[in-house]
C-alpha cells in the first residue's frame, strides 16, 4: 500500500472493487426490503433518462462525467471544506445526506446517503479526488452495466439478483478491509 500522502496504482485499483461491491450489494438490499414496491415510481423516473443513451455515451456520463462533477462538488469542495469546520464523521454524514437529497427520490437519498459514506471515506482516506472519483464511476459503472443489456435482466430475478448482492458484499467486506488494515492516520494534505 502506498503511503497516506502518495496515491498508487495498487490503490486506485482497490477503490474500483470497492465501489462495485457496494453497489451490487446496496441494490440487492433495496430490492430485498422492498423498497421498489413501496415506492413504484422510481423505476420509471430513473431508467427512461438513465438509458435513453447509446451504451458507450451512457458509460461515458454515468461512470466518467456525472461522478467527476458529483465528487468535486460533495467531496473535493463540499465535505473536504465541512471536515475543517466539524468533526471528520460528522462532515462526512452532512455531506451525505446533502449528496442523498440532490438525488431527488426516497429511494436515492438512502443509496446515495450511504454511497456518499463511503465515498467521504475514500476520499479522506487516500486524500485523492481520484480515488473518490474511480470508486464512484466504478459503482455507477457496474450499475449502468447490469441494467443496459436485455440478457441481464435475468440476474434482476431471484435467486439470482441475491446471490449477486452477496458477491457484492463479500468483494465491499474483503477489500474495504484490506483497505482499513492498512490505515494510517492520513495527513491534511489534499492531492487532486
Amino acid at each position: 500500500m502506498a503511503s497516506t500522502n502518495t496515491l498508487g496504482f495498487k490503490d486506485l485499483l482497490m477503490v474500483l472493487p470497492i465501489g462495485m461491491g457496494a453497489a451490487l450489494f446496496l441494490n440487492g438490499l433495496i430490492k430485498f426490503l422492498g423498497l421498489l414496491e413501496l415506492f413504484p415510481n422510481y423505476t420509471s423516473y430513473y431508467s427512461v433518462p438513465l438509458f435513453s443513451y447509446s451504451y458507450p455515451v451512457g458509460m461515458l456520463m454515468n461512470a466518467v462525467i456525472m461522478p467527476g462533477i458529483e465528487e468535486l462538488m460533495f467531496r473535493y469542495i463540499f465535505f473536504d471544506r465541512l471536515s475543517r469546520m466539524i468533526p471528520i464523521r460528522s462532515a462526512a454524514v452532512v455531506s451525505s445526506v446533502v449528496f442523498g437529497i440532490y438525488h431527488r427520490n426516497t429511494i436515492q437519498l438512502i443509496y446515495a446517503f450511504l454511497m456518499g459514506l463511503l465515498f467521504c471515506y475514500i476520499y479522506y482516506r487516500f486524500r485523492s479526488i481520484l480515488a473518490s472519483w474511480l470508486c464512484h464511476g466504478a459503482a455507477n459503472a457496474i450499475v449502468y452495466t447490469l441494467g443496459s443489456f436485455e440478457i441481464f435482466g435475468i440476474l434482476n430475478k431471484a435467486p439470482w439478483n441475491y446471490l449477486l448482492s452477496i458477491a457484492g458484499l463479500m468483494a465491499l467486506l474483503f477489500f474495504m478491509y484490506k483497505l482499513v488494515r492498512s490505515d494510517k492516520e492520513p495527513e491534511r494534505t489534499i492531492i487532486i
